[in-house]
This record gives structure tokens, C-alpha cells and sequence, in this order.
């Protein structure tokens, strides 16, 4: 049985305050009303509980036994946000020098020649982003399991520094999108992009929620086929080419594992996770993701309609042409 309300105190009152050496067992017995609390845990110096807590809660004579698993990883001391700032800027100026590149080197001859340059270039860029952000979001997974565990706490560089790496291409990508006047037109895009902004701006100054900020990131990996695929589209490729058929299974696939699953996982953070949060972040979070969920599901309505649907239709309409052709021979 696991009650929430006295976890919640445990939780607040464990995280406060330094603790002056390495490590430390505390065993301890706090009195909230008649409710008497009993609880031993291992702290470490960056304010956050490492391992498990065992909680013993006596309530009316009824004894609850409540794990509570904190994993924080590195912890917060382990990152600095000046660090990230720095990364941040970075990011952001080399996104730009990438697309001054693209630039020089002009349209592919590839292209069809009606696909304004401006909008390839907007999807290579992006692509390369899915590329460099999806490879790093697959290795923080890979490698660092723990921040499935609690991706409210779970912390450590190679983590932290992927958001601000992304934040820098949202935000090249918005500012591209107004110099070229999509800002309006692409505006599920331009929408998508200001709520990550939002969100993730607090998240990696306060470093917490990188767990779930890393989940986002999933996304990334779907990019990888989800852009190749509008690449493909905009080349003289053709749809029944084996290359868009497999790119658009793929696309599909990793939409729905690395798209909507891991939003599915986050919606349900808020309620699981909430009561560790600051009760403005969570409403916060409660006005701007939703949108971007349901963004991402009519995308991939969208692509479904596109990719599968239409190839039904196509089949079945050739399929009666092919039988007729028969019974007149």
C-alpha cells in the first residue's frame, strides 16, 4: 500500500540541507499527528537520497511497509549550468554556420526543381539534428538506464548537456522560420518548438526532470526516418521505390516507440511524479505539453493517411483493372 501524503513529507524533508560528509545512514522517527513515521535512508552530500528508503508508517494500529526509490545519479553538483548556457550558445551559432554551409553548396541536383531551396535546407538541417541529437538521446538511454528509474532526480553531464545541445537547433529553427516567412505556415513546428523552449528552460536550470526532458528527446530518434522521408519526397525518388517504402515502415515505427510511447510515459509522470515537483512547474506542464501531444498525434494521423492509407487505395484501384484485363483476354 503506498500512501502518498506522509511519502511526500518524508520526501520534502529528506532534501533539505547539505549533508558535510560523503555519505551518512540516518535512522530516524518523526511524529506527524498520530501518525508515527519510521524511516532509514542514505543520503549523499548533493541533497539527494541514494538507494532506498523503507518506510514503516503506523496508522490506527495499521502497519504499511513503503519503498521510495531514489536514483540521482552523478547529482546535481556533478553539472553547472554556466556549462550549459555555454553549450546552449554554441549550439545555437553552429547550427547557423552549418546552414550558412548548405548555403554555399546550394540546391542537390537530386532535388525537384520546384522545392524552394530555403525549405531543403530547412529539412537537411533538421535532419542532421535527428541524426547527432537521436545517436546521443540512444546512448543516454543505452548507457545510463537509471534515468528511467527516476527522471525526476536522475542526473549527470552527459545527460544534462543533451537538452541545451537541442534547445540551440529549436531555437535556430524558429529564428529560420521567421527569416524565411514559415513562421506562420509551419506553425505546428513553430508551436512544438516554443513549448520544448519553455519547459526545457526550467528543467536544466533547476536541474531536475532531465529523465523526462531525455524521454522528449526520443523524438529524435523518430526523426531520423521522419525527415529522410520528406528528404526522399523532395528528391525524384519515387513512393514505390523500395528506399521510401522502408524509410516510411521505420517512420512509423519509431514514431509510435520513440514518439508517442514515451509521451504516453511522461503524461503519466505528471501524476506518479507530481507531488516531487513545485506545484507551478506541474501546472505549468499541465497547460503546454498537452498541446504538443496532441501535435504529434494528428502528425502522425497525418503521415498514416499519407503513407498508408493512400497505398491501400492504390491497390485496391489497380487490382480490378488487373482482374478485367484477364477475363478479356
Amino acid at each position: 500500500m503506498l500512501l502518498k501524503s506522509p511519502s511526500t513529507r518524508i520526501c520534502s524533508w529528506a532534501s533539505i540541507g547539505n549533508i558535510p560528509v560523503k555519505m551518512l545512514i540516518v535512522i530516524s522517527t518523526t511524529q506527524f499527528g498520530n501518525d508515527s513515521i519510521g524511516f532509514s535512508s542514505v543520503f549523499s552530500a548533493n541533497e539527494l537520497v541514494v538507494g532506498i528508503i523503507c518506510v514503516l508508517i503506523n496508522i490506527q494500529d495499521r502497519r504499511c511497509l513503503v519503498w521510495i526509490y531514489f536514483n540521482p545519479g552523478d547529482g546535481r553538483d556533478s553539472v553547472n549550468v554556466r556549462t550549459a548556457n555555454l553549450v546552449f550558445l554554441i549550439s545555437t551559432i553552429f547550427w547557423f554556420c552549418m546552414s550558412a554551409v548548405v548555403t554555399k553548396f546550394g540546391k542537390p541536383k537530386f532535388v525537384k526543381s520546384d522545392v524552394k531551396f530555403y525549405k531543403w535546407r530547412n529539412i537537411f538541417i533538421s535532419w542532421v539534428h535527428g541524426v547527432l541529437g537521436g545517436t546521443w538521446n540512444f546512448l543516454c538511454v543505452l548507457w545510463y538506464p537509471g534515468l528511467l528509474e527516476d527522471p525526476v532526480f536522475y542526473l549527470n553531464n552527459f545527460i544534462y548537456l543533451m537538452i541545451p545541445f537541442s534547445m540551440g537547433y529549436f531555437l535556430y529553427d524558429v529564428i529560420d522560420n521567421m527569416m524565411n516567412g514559415t513562421l506562420l505556415s509551419n506553425w505546428e513546428v513553430t508551436l512544438h518548438h516554443v513549448l520544448v523552449l519553455i519547459g526545457f528552460t526550467y528543467n536544466w536550470t533547476a536541474k531536475v526532470c532531465l529523465g523526462y526532458s531525455i524521454l522528449a528527446l526520443m523524438a529524435e530518434i523518430n526523426s531520423i526516418f521522419l525527415h529522410f522521408r520528406k528528404m526522399l519526397q523532395f528528391s525524384t525518388v519515387g513512393y514505390e521505390t523500395k528506399i521510401y517504402r522502408t524509410t516510411s515502415l521505420l517512420n512509423l515505427i519509431s514514431f509510435i516507440l520513440c514518439r508517442l510511447l514515451p509521451q504516453c510515459r511522461i503524461l503519466n509522470g505528471f501524476y506518479i511524479d507530481g507531488y516531487k515537483l513545485p506545484r507551478m512547474y506541474m501546472v505549468t506542464l499541465s497547460i503546454i505539453f498537452p498541446p504538443g501531444f496532441i501535435i504529434n498525434v494528428i502528425l502522425f494521423w497525418r503521415i498514416f493517411k499519407s503513407d498508408v492509407l493512400r497505398s491501400l487505395k492504390a491497390d485496391k484501384t489497380v487490382k480490378p483493372i488487373k482482374s478485367n484485363s484477364k477475363k478479356e483476354d
